[in-house]
């Protein structure tokens, strides 16, 4: 469970880190106000995206693949530290603007909670060996590969948005999907290898690195613009569905597969939503605009 709470979740949240730290270097280049609104609604969807959909389908599918359980000690922490992540994200974004200084203190939150894991941690390091030197360094090439996909996943995603015309928020959604594979591949390895904690643990980690680390560090850099629409749907709807997905772990057989399959519906509901919500927020401000009101 620590291993996935740290260094499987950070390691799977490199995508979504390195996304916003390109998005936040992006906007601070003097990009206009258009593509500044632009790249902000592509770094919060992405992370948005990317929560919802792990802790809903994905969660789900490794719920149908393997009885998942978690001692409810380990539930209370990580759990409560969840909603919190969640809350303080919402209270940041109120303002319809994560300031700098905001994605800074999201970023010290994130740190001060490791801590709390490491105080709580009880392990001994061994002297490394050739593998593990060998497997550092697999790792340094997947951050080197992972920065360079990262830069172009965000021009390419914001050309695209702006040359379909298309919110880039809704793009931000499907990216966030794919950002969170990783999840789903180290949760998979995990079960086969008979590590459930590794599993679960870096699925609720990642939805706390996320929010706090992930979308802290690119918004210290110069701050990402929120949207009505992320404070009355997409925040509650993340916070709703975090609250369904503890409530069916919370139990001492672990999570049925009929509770599996409802965390999958519900991410598919929240995908027709947010489709829904977003075209009624652009036909409002139309008419706004029109009219001029």
């Amino acid at each position: 469970m620590f291993i996935g709470l740290t260094i499987a979740s950070i390691g799977s949240s490199l995508p979504e880190i390195l996304t916003t730290v390109m998005t936040g270097l992006n906007i601070s280049k003097g990009a206009d106000a258009m593509v500044s609104t632009s790249s902000s609604g592509l770094a919060i969807g992405s992370i948005l995206g990317s929560n919802i959909g792990q802790i809903t389908i994905i969660l789900g599918i490794i719920g149908l693949v393997s009885t998942l359980k978690i001692s409810k000690t380990e539930l209370r922490n990580n759990g409560s530290m969840m909603i919190v992540a969640i809350l303080i994200l919402f209270i940041a974004a109120l303002d319809l603007k994560i300031h700098w200084y905001e994605g800074v203190i999201l970023s010290l939150i994130y740190i001060g909670y490791l801590i709390f894991l490491l105080r709580n941690e009880h392990f001994k390091i061994k002297k490394p060996d050739i593998s593990v030197i060998k497997e550092f360094a697999e790792a340094f090439l997947g951050i080197f590969f992972i920065t360079f996909s990262a830069y172009y996943v965000v021009e390419s995603a914001v050309f695209i948005a702006k040359a379909m015309s298309i919110n880039s928020f809704v793009i931000g959604l499907f990216i966030g999907l794919g950002t969170s594979f990783p999840e789903l591949a180290i949760s998979l390895k995990a079960i086969v290898k008979k590590s459930e904690g590794i599993s679960l643990g870096t699925l609720l980690g990642s939805n706390i690195t996320d929010p706090l680390l992930s979308l802290g560090l690119g918004a210290s850099i110069t701050g990402f613009s929120a949207t009505l629409l992320n404070l009355v749907f997409d925040l509650p709807v993340w916070l709703f569905v975090t609250c369904v997905a503890l409530y069916m772990l919370y139990n001492k057989q672990g999570m049925s597969k009929p509770q599996a399959r409802i965390l999958i519906v519900l991410y598919f509901v929240y995908i027709l939503l947010s489709i829904g919500c977003d075209l009624f927020f652009q036909c409002n401000a139309n008419l706004s605009s029109m009219f001029g009101f």
